[in-house]
This record gives C-alpha cells, structure tokens and sequence, in this order.
C-alpha cells in the first residue's frame, strides 16, 4: 500500500523535519514581507503628509483715528483677539494659510470687519485701518 512506506509517528524522519524547517521558513518570510510593507506604507504617509503641511503665515497692520494718531483697539482673527501695541499696531505670527476673519473693535462693539487671505511663509500686511473713535 501507499502508506507502509511513510515514516511512522515518533520515528526519526529527517524529511519530516526538512519539510517543518521549510513551512516555517516561508511563513516567516511571509510575515518579513507583511511587516516590511507595513513599514514602507507608514513611512510613505508620514512623508505624504509633511509634505502637505503648509507653514503659518502672518497678519500684521495699524488702527489710527481719522486725526492720525493710533487707537488703542481689539483686533481679533477668528476666535485669537490681541490689543494693538501704543503705535496702534498689531501682529498675528502664526495664522494657518487660507481665509479668516478680521474684526477690529472699540468698546468691544465690532467696528471694522473684512476677511483676509493668509499665505503660507508670508507675512501679510493689512493697510492702515482708519476708524473714528
């Protein structure tokens, strides 16, 4: 019969062990290459997405009166408010690139509104915003 030839269980079969050593060594090889594309799939997203990420540009301008001389205002970008400087200037470093909108207010009364663009690695300057105080 076909079977009265096969290695009985518990005999010392060389080819049994070869034929163990070589499922294993291509399930391990199998798992090498899994782990070696996961590997690769990570590390192409992580540089997908930094080179997609735009760094911050910046808004800067000045609040005078109709007379010249610089008001003491709140300037607020989204939901970030900042008082102007003594000059009547102000400066927002770090905005993310794309649209946003410009508030200036006296009294915390808005009095100035206007949407601006930010470019990414630019600091962008507004013009002087003249307001009767």
């Amino acid at each position: 019969m076909f079977f009265e030839n096969s290695p009985k269980l518990g005999e010392d079969n060389p080819s049994a062990r070869l034929s163990f050593l070589g499922w294993a060594s291509r399930h391990m090889r199998f798992l090498i290459g899994i782990i070696g594309v996961m590997v690769l799939v990570d590390f192409s997203l992580a540089v997908y997405s930094l080179s997609f990420r735009q760094p911050p540009g910046g808004l800067d301008g000045c609040v005078q009166s109709t007379n010249g001389s610089p008001l003491q205002v709140i300037v607020q970008v989204d939901d970030e408010e900042r008082p102007t400087y003594a000059d009547g200037c102000f400066f927002f470093p770090a905005l993310a690139p794309g649209p946003h909108h410009l508030s200036i207010k006296i009294d915390d009364k808005p009095a100035w509104e206007r949407e601006v663009q930010i470019v990414s690695g630019q600091a962008n300057a507004l013009e002087t915003v003249t307001l009767i105080p």
